[in-house]
């Protein structure tokens, strides 16, 4: 058995489409008094009204059976209640139809989203919850099973898709370089000790953060000392050296006349430099000029 799903927001549109030229025959009404595809549409669409914030209240499910597979209309019905169940729409308005201008036998629900409190039912995980459903009722009448995409057995668990590739950036090192890394007493220690293994390491700076420890294998492989260890960061080490972490200085980027006294003064400041000689004030915002109100009375001008 397969399914498929479609959302859409027209009723009179897909009961026109399922019935028109005598196609389909309606073999289930649910939570409905209308019986004809006018007076259904009708129905549904009054109902759907109710919540102002569904934009798409109409669910098209449509369910084939396999080669060989000829299902009674007790069966059909059975199949589509169990559908509905399955995606929580089994107290909600629908109506199935049975086509036959295939050559396999097949049906089409149309459904309400919308319930008679007003609120449109969770749709998530659809395609899982109801060809879980499809793959009990295979295995209840001795059918074949299809391996669908989304629910491969009876259970319901779902496929993630195709599988992630893996990520190209290592974080494992021997575990003598991460001994190197958690018990150098030094810099210089570590620098020696790494070469000995084949490693050496950067130092990464960006401004506004603190500075990183990059290590770099013998077959050119980069890998930050955090993702190792948490305390094989560069500022876990420079803790554990007696150093104290200071963060690269943010330096913001300027244009024109304003931009280049900008530099100045960053530079002067992080020099430590208490004047500079080369700087003049500039006007950075020019006072709001306040329009006249119109009741305000002005005096008459005597001459022209």
């Amino acid at each position: 058995m397969i399914a498929k799903i479609i959302k859409g927001s027209d009723f009179k549109g897909l009961l026109d489409y399922l019935t028109k030229k005598d196609r389909g025959d309606i073999f289930d009404r649910r939570n409905l008094s209308a019986i004809g595809a006018a007076d259904i549409a009708q129905e549904m669409g009054l109902a759907a009204s109710l919540s102002s914030r569904t934009k798409k209240p109409v669910m098209h499910i449509s369910l084939s059976y396999g080669p060989g597979e000829t299902p009674s209309r007790a069966e059909m019905q059975a199949d589509a209640g169990a559908a509905l169940k399955a995606l929580n729409l089994d107290t909600h308005q629908a109506v199935a139809i049975q086509h036959r201008d295939r050559d396999h036998t097949h049906f089409h629900i149309a459904v309400n989203r919308v319930g008679a409190d007003g609120k449109a039912a969770h749709d998530g995980k659809s395609y899982a919850r109801l060809e879980a459903a499809l793959r009990r009722i295979e295995i209840e009448r001795g059918w074949s099973v299809v391996h669908g995409r989304n629910a491969p057995s009876a259970e319901g668990p779902r496929f993630t898709g195709f599988t992630k590739p893996k990520d190209p950036r290592q974080f494992t090192v021997p575990p003598a370089v991460k001994q190197v890394l958690l018990s150098a007493r030094s810099e210089i220690e570590m620098t020696q000790k790494l070469g000995n293994l084949g490693w050496t390491h950067e130092i990464t700076r960006r401004p506004g953060n603190l500075p990183g420890l990059l290590l770099v294998g013998p077959d050119g492989q980069r890998i930050a000392a955090s993702k190792i260890d948490r305390g094989a960061s560069y500022s876990a080490l420079q803790r554990r050296w007696g150093r104290t972490p200071r963060q690269t200085p943010h330096k913001p980027k300027t244009r024109g006349r304003s931009g280049y006294l900008a530099r100045q003064t960053i530079n002067a400041l992080t020099y430590g430099l208490s004047q500079s000689t080369n700087l003049t004030p500039i006007q950075t915002r020019y006072p709001r000029r306040r329009k006249p109100s119109p009741f305000t009375l002005q005096a008459p001008r005597l001459f022209r």
